[in-house]
């Protein structure tokens, strides 16, 4: 996001702020590096974003191109979920042959948090 959302100080566990990466767009590294919790990140890089993210755990793909959620190598009959930043269910569907999609109205920039089964995972649209 060009602009830093609200995030509280429970967001993340503190070795995510140790351990992990925070790519944000370009130009934007100084907004984030002042903003409250987002500034606790110890690696924060500019990047290129794209219309088309993939996020892969294990067997499970995640893909999200034009506000499409795709998920892939999951068990059938395993709920599939996407939600807002701040909590809104956007959409539910079951994995079918291994896959489900849901489309959502989330513009390129805007996170989603995908729950699969038992995962969680956060994905930048």
């Amino acid at each position: 996001m060009e602009i830093p959302c609200y995030i509280n100080a429970n967001c993340f566990p503190a070795d995510v702020f140790k351990n992990s990466t925070l790519y944000v767009p370009k130009g934007t590294v100084d907004k984030y590096k002042s903003t409250n919790y987002w500034n606790k990140f110890v690696y924060i890089e500019e990047s290129d974003p794209t219309d088309i993210i993939q996020v892969s755990s294990d067997d499970l793909l995640i893909s999200a191109q034009n506000g499409t959620i795709t998920v892939r190598g999951e068990q059938n009959g395993h709920p599939l979920t996407v939600y807002t930043a701040d909590g809104k269910m956007l959409g539910s569907a079951t994995i079918k042959d291994g896959q489900a999609s849901i489309a959502t109205n989330l513009q390129r920039g805007e996170i989603a948090i995908v729950k699969v089964g038992s995962k969680s995972v956060k994905i930048k649209m």
